[in-house]
């Protein structure tokens, strides 16, 4: 679903889609900043899926206000306070996505967010954003022994594999040769050190290419050497193949995930939200922008945009809070909620999944 999103559009869809499914844009973006860590998605397709992910969690708070249909004047109060997150999180697609799509046209790589979110990526990096600058991170360090006993990759025949198939270019009649870049020699060379040094044969004569080094058989090494090479290395589901393994190896790290962040979302939620309703009261007696504050505070702590805005509609419905509070406290649990995709980032710590999580942040 993810990666069907070339399309900016599409890819807003995508986002709201999966947003509404799973009623966690938490639980969307953090699997949207690791999509990116993978490079199976570029920042530019990754921004209108982080946009969509934003309107798709604003339907879990118009869910709860039809909790008010017994009463009409509470459920216009309630129904009023909801689509505040609503129009705030539509107005701001409607507003940026189309200067990010033109922006974008007219520069060949991004718009607005895509710019800024690589300057402060660039700035935390260094290089460019692309340095092999990294910081051990510590979530994975926890988790990397657990997830061993499920599935090991083998990243070295993934970079190979990621390469492709050398392209087999004509020499003459009854002659064919193959260019290969250092880059995908160099790879080769990891996944298949033995075959690399014995198998591959040099182009001799006059034959030769512009840039890397000529083959005659390349074509040959790459279908029998790279391309049966095998993706899973180690783990309980080695056994079962690449192609079954990576789909149960899928499905079973969106169930772990879901599930811990529905788990840490209702432990703290039972832990807090009784506190938190009281600085909500007081919330209401501030001015908007501590209020603004108040709502970042809860949503930090909850992890949670969705908890914060439908524990608001409530108190809209029966008046204590009033509608114009509401946006106040609707950024701060927007601008809040975009720590998950943060912690996300630190955990795949590259430069792609730190820059889809600044424009996360800076969209909010």
């Amino acid at each position: 679903l993810f990666t069907s999103s070339d399309n900016p559009i599409a890819g807003l869809m995508v986002g709201i889609l999966a947003t509404v499914l799973v009623q966690s844009s938490s639980t969307s973006t953090s699997i949207v900043v690791g999509l990116v860590g993978a490079e199976v998605l570029s920042v530019t397709q990754a921004i209108p899926i982080i946009m969509g992910a934003n309107i798709g969690t604003s339907v879990t708070n118009t869910i709860v206000s039809m909790a008010h249909a017994g009463d009409r004047l509470e459920l216009e109060r309630a129904f009023s306070g909801a689509t505040v997150h609503d129009c705030f999180n539509m107005l701001s697609v409607l507003t940026l996505l189309p200067l990010e799509i033109i922006l974008a046209a007219i520069t060949g790589e991004g718009g607005l967010l895509y710019f800024i979110s690589k300057g402060l990526t660039d700035a935390i990096l260094g290089g460019g954003g692309e340095s092999d600058l990294r910081f051990p991170s510590p979530t994975k360090e926890i988790v990397s022994p657990f997830t061993k006993l499920f599935l090991s990759k083998d990243k070295n025949t993934i970079k190979a594999l990621s390469f492709g198939a050398p392209e087999a270019l004509s020499c003459g009649s009854d002659c064919t040769k193959y260019c290969v870049s250092e880059d995908m020699s160099k790879a080769w060379k990891k996944v298949a050190k033995e075959a690399y040094s014995t198998y591959l044969v040099a182009c001799s004569g006059t034959t030769s290419c512009d840039s890397g080094t000529c083959y005659t058989n390349a074509g040959d090494f790459f279908n029998e050497n790279i391309e049966t090479g095998r993706t899973i290395k180690g783990g309980f589901l080695k056994d079962a193949g690449d192609v079954a393994g990576g789909i149960i190896g899928l499905i079973l790290s969106l169930l772990v995930l879901c599930g811990a962040l529905i788990c840490m979302v209702k432990l703290l939620h039972s832990l807090v939200m009784g506190q938190a309703k009281k600085w909500i009261m007081k919330g209401t007696q501030m001015n908007d922008y501590l209020a603004i504050l108040v709502g970042l505070g809860i949503t930090i702590i909850v992890q949670s945009s969705s908890v914060t805005t439908s524990a608001l509609t409530p108190l809209v419905g029966i008046g204590v809070l009033p509608v114009h509070k509401m946006l106040p406290m609707t950024l701060g649990a927007n601008i809040g909620t975009t720590f998950t995709s943060m912690f996300a980032a630190l955990a795949v710590m590259k430069a792609g999944s730190l820059q889809i999580a600044f424009c996360h942040l800076l969209f909010n």
